[in-house]
């Protein structure tokens, strides 16, 4: 890391923060205890919690209408709850308006001054809290070094593409080296091409600079790549709170292992639990699931597409599996290069399987082609399966 950069993350200034944490805690997070906020009749938030650690990066998922902007609001101060705390560093804050918070916020619309240079905008916030001018030039060439655009000082922002003027955007929010960085949908506003660097660069930074941050996002991808930890919102209520890594392979209800993923469910009946291995009567056979806590009954068996193998030698299976094998009927061939998706039926059961474009034999509608179903990568939830 350059001198500069370093520079950019130790600011000399008293950042707004500096109040927030004058209830003596070093660990800055933010916490929402029980909050409740309501538009009207309209209940958004019901009895909401939240605690993201110091460092952390948190993405907010969730369908439209879920609450995950006024909870991001709410943090910012924007939304006063109608019950329930908001504590930064441990402080409450639920009575301090927006400026006092020390939180910077990025919006899915840049919300850069046209008529400014890119350095007037980053000394903006700075010019607010009366640092001085040599400071101030110095700062801004570190913040631009910090997001890779060190030449575009003097330069309008209406001169630079959408994911250049987002990362100044960024760099902005950063100026005052905030506790928490907000961002609200940052990356809905790019191309395709242009959200998978920007997200990347955004992570950069945040994981460089060691700031807490909390992002609204409606793109699962985006949320998964950058995050590290998922909450999903349903009406109002956290439905479940991970890793991706524990949302995608252990999601808590048939809601969440949709929401997360493509999915299929199969039904099937637990008849025996041994040594934490769940064995599972189901159309495909019987399943060995492991599962240490399910009991015997009805339950969906989650089947994701990469866990459905198209197999051409069964011979070659892997041997640290549970696998069955069974013949399908192909509806639906889907080619993408480096992968294939393939919708295939066996007997009522539609299956689709994802595998490598490079590593099996292309199939085409109509074909009949075996599938294999690793039974210790599958996810049990309750159902209503055979009984």
């Amino acid at each position: 890391m350059t001198e500069s950069a370093r520079r950019a993350m130790s600011p000399e200034i008293d950042p707004p923060s500096a109040d927030v944490d004058a209830g003596g805690g070093t660990t800055a997070s933010v916490e929402l205890d029980r909050v409740t906020v309501s538009y009207g009749r309209t209940t958004v938030l019901r009895d909401l919690s939240l605690a993201v650690p110091h460092g952390q990066f948190i993405a907010l998922l969730g369908p439209s209408g879920s609450g995950k902007t006024t909870v991001l609001r709410t943090i910012a101060g924007f939304i006063r709850p109608d019950a329930g705390d908001v504590r930064l560093a441990g402080v409450d804050v639920t009575e301090r308006p927006p400026h006092k918070r020390g939180i910077g916020v990025v919006f899915q619309s840049y919300a850069l001054f046209p008529h400014m240079s890119v350095n007037d905008n980053l000394a903006y916030p700075l010019r607010a809290k009366g640092a001085d001018k040599k400071l101030i030039a110095r700062r801004c060439a570190d913040l631009l070094e910090l997001v890779r655009l060190p030449h575009v000082g003097k330069v309008r922002p209406t001169r630079l593409s959408g994911g250049q003027q987002q990362r100044i955007a960024l760099a902005r929010a950063l100026a005052m080296e905030p506790e928490l960085l907000l961002l609200d949908e940052p990356l809905s506003n790019l191309d395709a091409n242009l959200r998978v660097d920007v997200g990347s660069e955004i992570r950069r930074l945040q994981q460089q600079t060691g700031t807490t941050a909390v992002m609204v996002t409606h793109d699962r991808k985006e949320a998964f790549a950058m995050a590290d930890q998922i909450a999903v919102l349903v009406g109002g209520v956290i439905e479940q709170i991970g890793s991706p890594t524990d949302l995608y392979r252990r999601p808590v209800s048939r809601f969440m292992a949709e929401f997360v993923g493509d999915a299929t469910f199969v039904p099937g009946t637990v008849r025996a639990v041994e040594d934490g291995v769940a064995r599972v009567a189901t159309p495909l056979g019987e399943l060995l699931v492991p599962d240490p806590v399910v009991e015997a009954g009805a339950v969906d068996v989650v089947l994701r597409p990469e866990d459905i193998a198209l197999v051409e030698d069964p011979a070659r299976l892997s041997s640290s599996g549970a696998w069955t094998v069974h013949e399908a009927h192909v509806d639906q061939v889907s080619y993408f290069g480096s992968s294939i998706a393939v919708r295939a039926s066996v007997g009522d059961l539609e299956l689709s399987a994802v595998a490598s474009g490079s590593t099996v034999a292309l199939p085409a509608a109509g074909d009949s082609v075996r599938i294999g179903i690793d039974g210790s990568r599958c996810v049990l939830l309750p159902g209503e399966g055979p009984r």
